[in-house]
């Protein structure tokens, strides 16, 4: 009797430990997915910050802890591509797609083909990430189009850049990065309307972008419109939220556009005396009688 009551104590005090062992593990891989998120979120804050050189040296540390770390492998190509690195980068990000193939990283992979100069091999991952069915879920695709358009862009060719552009734009119209790389070739190729239209539309997705108003003032100055510069920039100058450096950027234009409309208006009042002059001379010479 004792010794069956002893089998049962033990039966019971058996499980009792696998369960508070099973409990710490959790715990314990609890608090280690914890810290790793907060050193992923620090690296993450260095690289926003404009620090990459203070990404380099956490990631070096954490990736010989690490080293299949996906997150790990893709912020170190994240922050190559921000030391313009782009050759190492690829690097990283390949052997990140490696261990976790995911959309996004397949996107910095490409970003980081087309920094190097490898436009072709760009395209050539975006297109078969465009059509992967992993990348059916994905939830920005107007970013896969965006980055087939930038390489086409980059490699010289307008038409196919216009056409994925446009492509991003199909799938999200208030996609700020398309909106002005396609303004921005508007520009290029002789199409100041398109480019205005391109334009405003960015200055509505992004209201405290100070970039589209800057390309609208000017194309308003390269059309001697110097008001409407004037306007859309004392508009802006006007919000209250909008960033410092917008804001230093916008009054060092405004004073650019009065300096080149005093300077418009004296050359063509300028430009008019010498007209009524000229005409004046003519008519004297007309009404002045002549000598036989």
């Amino acid at each position: 009797m004792k010794h069956r009551l002893l089998c049962v104590i033990f039966t019971f005090i058996i499980p009792l430990f696998g369960c508070q062992t099973i409990h710490k593990n959790q715990e314990e891989q609890s608090k280690e997915q914890a810290i790793l998120a907060s050193q992923k979120s620090l690296i993450v804050n260095f690289l926003n910050k404009g620090v990459p050189n203070m990404a380099l040296k956490e990631l070096r540390r954490l990736l010989t802890l690490h080293p299949k770390d996906p997150d790990f492998l893709n912020l170190m190509g994240l922050t190559q591509l921000a030391l313009e690195n782009p050759n190492q980068a690829i690097k990283y990000f390949r052997r990140a797609y490696t261990v976790h193939p995911r959309t996004s990283v397949a996107l910095n992979l490409s970003s980081a083909y087309i920094e190097a100069g490898r436009f072709a091999k760009a395209i050539q991952v975006l297109k078969k990430v465009k059509d992967d069915p992993v990348s059916q879920n994905y939830q920005h695709p107007e970013r896969i189009f965006h980055n087939i358009a930038l390489a086409a862009e980059r490699n010289q060719n307008n038409r196919m850049a216009e056409k994925y552009y446009i492509v991003a734009l199909s799938e999200n119209p208030n996609y700020y990065l398309s909106l002005m790389r396609l303004g921005q070739l508007y520009e290029r190729t002789k199409r100041p309307v398109d480019a205005q239209k391109t334009f405003s539309k960015a200055k509505s997705a992004c209201p405290k972008c100070f970039d589209p108003v800057n390309a609208l003032a000017m194309g308003f100055v390269a059309s001697g419109k110097h008001k409407s510069a004037y306007i859309i920039l004392r508009r802006y100058l006007n919000k209250k939220e909008i960033p410092d450096d917008g804001r230093q950027k916008a009054e060092k234009l405004i004073t650019m556009v009065k300096k080149i409309a005093r300077s418009r208006a004296k050359r063509d009042m300028a430009n008019a005396r010498a007209r009524k002059n000229r005409a004046e001379n003519n008519g004297k010479q007309k009404s002045s009688p002549k000598s036989f």
